[in-house]
């Protein structure tokens, strides 16, 4: 059983779809395009609040496209790693 009031438990799951809209930002490339060119219509299937969808928008454009590709870049990074151990498998 959880603990906590009503308004914890909504700032908690609020706070949970921010971070799944954020790490889409990071890992999803196309959904990162879109949210530059629309950023309203990229964010509205999230149910965000203004507040949370002013401070996604606030984010240096930039700062959001480098920090996705050094993700993608360490993803690709650690494939390679794994790829090349021996008598591992890969699923």
């Amino acid at each position: 059983m959880q603990k906590g009031n009503g308004c914890e438990m909504i700032e908690q799951m609020a706070l949970r779809d921010f971070e799944r809209v954020l790490l889409t930002l990071y890992t999803d490339a196309d959904f990162l395009k879109r949210f530059l060119v629309e950023p309203e219509t990229a964010l509205a299937a999230y149910g965000l609040s203004e507040r949370e969808q002013k401070a996604l928008t606030g984010i240096p454009r930039d700062a959001l496209s480098t920090f996705q590709r050094q993700l993608s870049s360490k993803s690709m990074g650690v494939a390679r790693h794994i790829l090349k151990m021996p008598n591992r498998v890969v699923l």
